[in-house]
């Protein structure tokens, strides 16, 4: 019998390649833009980044920057729990962390890196 989908019966697609699986899994966590899902891989690269640090990391304009930040920490949503980023005060400033589930999302990020499809590959075993 054929493999299939436990969901909709359906037989499974080949592997998404790396890239694909990154970006499934970060819309699945409502990171719905380019620039916030930008936003979010380089907080995740550097945690602790002022809006300004991000803006020039991104190579977007500050009002950019400042949307993507809004939208990662929940600011603009009436319940910030799925919030994948919180800002903490570092003296001053007021940087950029990632919150549980932003660091989650990373973790299942660097998971999908590890096992790596490339992009031409048909994600058949023996394309490896």
């Amino acid at each position: 019998m054929a493999d299939t989908d436990a969901d909709d019966g359906h037989k499974p697609l080949r592997e998404r390649n790396t890239v694909l699986e990154a970006i499934e899994l970060m819309r699945e966590s409502s990171l719905d833009t380019a620039p916030t899902m930008i936003a979010f891989l380089y907080l995740c690269e550097n945690e602790g980044l002022c809006i300004s640090e991000l803006a020039d990391l991104a190579g977007v304009n500050m009002a950019a920057a400042s949307r993507a930040g809004a939208a990662l920490t929940g600011r603009r949503a009436a319940d910030v729990s799925g919030a994948l980023a919180k800002v903490d005060r570092l003296g001053r400033v007021r940087a950029l962390v990632l919150s549980d589930l932003g660091r989650e999302l990373r973790d299942r990020i660097d998971a999908c890196i590890a096992k790596s499809v490339p992009i031409g590959s048909s994600g058949a075993p023996d394309d490896t």
